[in-house]
């Protein structure tokens, strides 16, 4: 039989992963409430009424609203779209030579041992920068945090689609449903040269300052090396990305070769 004093730690670890959980849901207008159970009060446990001699008396017992916690796990899942397929976590991520820093700062931004808030992994295609964003996105996740996964080039498309004077909702309209500002961590995969415009540019750069700004957790990729970042994305956006004096920004390259072509990154060069 589960001691008290256990059941009362598992309480007090629950009450703080719902209170992250259910202050997220009441905010974000696009995903249903997390409701506060008026029977446990929010605790997760319950007693059953019953006698001294009853075995059960005296006990805790598992409040039916725990489902909803579990309904709340699935929504936090389906908001943060993290890519399909097999899911990439820091267990499965091979460690080769090029990638130990890389892992190491995904892994301690991940788990808060850091003081940095915003983390910039820089290097080629294809050598572990997607997989290192969603397996933080998914140690978030366990954590009874929000994440929100953004493929960039995508993203830019599902904006640009608002300025269509044609279009059913408004720019305005079509950020607020994204939830992006509301995402306790957010990740930007793939800040590229392809298909940057100044609208573009304005864009990205908003959101990645108001994290900068406010202490939002952001972490983010690119292929680009801080000078040709910067021609591409703007010195403004670049100043955030590469900042490595304020302590707000952990800057890692990735030097590792591609997984699928075997090309290597040195200073935004690729070599065969």
């Amino acid at each position: 039989m589960e001691s008290l004093g256990s059941i009362l730690t598992r309480i007090k670890n629950k009450r703080q992963t719902l209170s992250v959980g259910s202050a997220y849901f009441e905010q974000n207008p696009q995903l249903p409430p997390a409701p506060t159970c008026q029977v446990c009060q929010g605790s997760g446990w319950v007693r059953r009424e019953s006698h001294p001699g009853d075995p059960d008396f005296g006990q805790a017992f598992p409040c039916r609203c725990q489902h909803d916690t579990d309904r709340a796990q699935e929504r936090r899942a389906k908001y943060a779209e993290l890519p399909a397929g097999e899911p990439k976590t820091f267990d499965n991520f091979t460690r080769r030579p090029g990638v130990e820093a890389a892992l190491d700062a995904a892994r301690s931004f991940a788990r808060h041992d850091t003081a940095n808030t915003i983390l910039s992994l820089v290097g080629w295609h294809g050598n572990g920068k997607t997989h290192l964003l969603e397996a933080i996105g998914r140690e978030m996740l366990l954590q009874g945090l929000t994440a929100k996964y953004c493929y960039v080039p995508d993203l830019l498309d599902k904006l640009r689609s608002s300025y269509n004077p044609d279009a059913p909702a408004t720019f305005e309209d079509v950020f607020a449903g994204l939830g992006l500002a509301r995402a306790e961590v957010l990740l930007l995969d793939d800040l590229t040269e392809k298909g940057v415009t100044d609208w573009a540019i304005d864009k990205i750069t908003r959101l990645v300052n108001d994290r900068y700004r406010n202490g939002g957790l952001l972490a983010l990729a690119t292929n680009l090396a801080e000078d040709k970042f910067a021609r591409v994305w703007g010195e403004r956006l670049a100043d955030r990305v590469f900042d490595r004096h304020t302590g707000i920004v952990q800057v890692v390259a990735v030097t590792a070769p591609s997984y699928r072509t075997g090309h290597t990154w040195a200073g935004g060069v690729r070599h065969d």
